[in-house]
């Protein structure tokens, strides 16, 4: 595949996700945005592209770039996962829902899919399909925070704190 591409000011794709990470968003915002203009068939970039903009609050921008991720590589359980949260900011639950899944689908093993996944179907109000995905999601990760979180608000949303109380144990 050949050297990872470089933006202007020398940053690759992975120094701008370094960046994510370090909460520099209007730098590697920037890098990307560079990058972009070099080589813009990258997934990753568009990616990374999808979560800078959705952390910069720009959430209904970031969709474009994670459909574009997903048309480059479709089988990235990641971009779905991430998609979900932006999907969900933007108001669009049952999309949201759909990603997440698609994200637990590519990539049964990871807990971020079903907290995602659980997020969604609360606000959907599908809260017997929230709780069965929260259950399945502490069998493989008991004491996860973000499944706990998602259980805190199950429980709040039925108002029944013995149900958390067994979601949790």
């Amino acid at each position: 595949m050949g050297e990872p591409k470089v933006g202007v000011e020398g940053l690759s794709v992975e120094d701008c996700r370094k960046l994510l990470g370090e909460g520099k968003i209007t730098e590697s915002l920037e890098g990307l945005r560079r990058l972009e203009q070099i080589d813009p068939d990258q997934a990753s970039l568009h990616h990374y592209l999808g979560v800078a903009l959705h952390l910069a609050g720009r959430s209904g921008e970031a969709l474009s770039h994670f459909e574009r991720a997903h048309a480059l590589e479709p089988e990235q359980s990641v971009i779905y996962q991430n998609q979900s949260i932006a999907l969900l900011v933007a108001g669009r639950l049952d999309e949201a829902a759909e990603a997440a899944r698609a994200a637990i689908r590519l990539r049964p093993d990871n807990v971020g899919g079903y907290v995602n996944l659980a997020l969604a179907q609360i606000r959907l109000g599908q809260h017997v399909q929230a709780r069965q995905t929260l259950l399945q999601g502490l069998d493989m990760a008991p004491g996860h925070p973000g499944l706990l979180t998602q259980a805190g608000h199950l429980a709040i949303e039925l108002g029944d704190w013995s149900e958390a109380e067994k979601l949790v144990a």
